[in-house]
């Protein structure tokens, strides 16, 4: 599978942590760069900034863009999504809401905006997001959205009530290690082959969410772990779900 950012890309720390950014543009970007700054070409501009996971940039990109065209949903759900991706979560549900109001799709907003209570541990509004949509997915979505309420409940040390919902192995599509998370709370895996099969993968994205889920299964039972610092050291996808969840709370202790 082709990896969905570029050879040359930007690190977590200068997202997420204010660190320098020191790499060149990419021929996309550099083209970009040189195109009069009209809406379509600061859209262009903002997408190819986001391959190379220049998040900040392309926030101020597509911000230049709602300058412009303050009605676009395109410039405002590309915004929202950068803003959860650099843990800007108060803007990010901002967005988002701003998104859903015009018409955006619910289960798209909805999930995300879950996504940010949850990394400002705000798990109750979470649970209430994620279960909000859950009517509207797929098995692909579905098993995301049990994924990410039951860790939530167990954050917010409530019933895991979506844990019991059936999500066939073979409809979940590439949230196998959704669905993997989801049977290891549910008892049907043990940690040991959790664990086995997150050690197995090659992809740090697949290894940090099989991961993440025994890390608060842990917490849930007052086990310490240094799983934290093992999905952060793996962080080739940092700004996969799990691993935003991993940083936040790393940086929260």
């Amino acid at each position: 599978m082709e990896k969905p950012f570029t050879e040359i890309h930007a690190t977590a720390e200068s997202q997420l942590d204010g660190k320098p950014l020191i790499i060149a543009d990419t021929r996309q970007i550099a083209d970009a760069r040189f195109l009069p700054e009209t809406f379509e070409n600061l859209i262009k501009l903002g997408k190819a900034l986001s391959r190379s996971l220049r998040y900040l940039e392309a926030i101020e990109a597509y911000s230049k863009a709602l300058a412009l065209n303050p009605d676009s949903l395109e410039a405002l759900r590309l915004r929202a999504g950068r803003y959860l991706s650099t843990l800007q979560t108060e803007r990010a549900i901002q967005d988002f809401r701003r998104t859903l109001e015009k018409g955006g799709d619910a289960l798209d907003c909805r999930y995300r905006m879950g996504l940010a209570y949850y990394f400002q541990g705000d798990y109750e509004n979470a649970m209430e997001e994620f279960a909000s949509v859950l009517s509207l997915a797929d098995p692909e979505m579905a098993i995301a959205l049990i994924y990410w309420h039951s860790l939530a409940s167990l954050k917010a040390e409530k019933d895991p009530s979506l844990l019991h919902r059936e999500v066939a192995e073979e409809a979940v599509g590439h949230h196998y290690s959704y669905r993997e998370g989801v049977s290891f709370l549910k008892g049907e895996l043990t940690e040991e082959s959790l664990k086995e099969r997150a050690e197995a993968e090659s992809c740090d994205m697949e290894y940090s969410m099989k991961m993440y889920a025994l890390h608060v299964r842990n917490e849930s039972q007052g086990k310490k772990d240094t799983l934290l610092r093992d999905i952060l050291k793996r962080d080739e996808y940092w700004f996969c779900f799990s691993s935003l969840a991993a940083w936040q709370e790393s940086r929260r202790q």
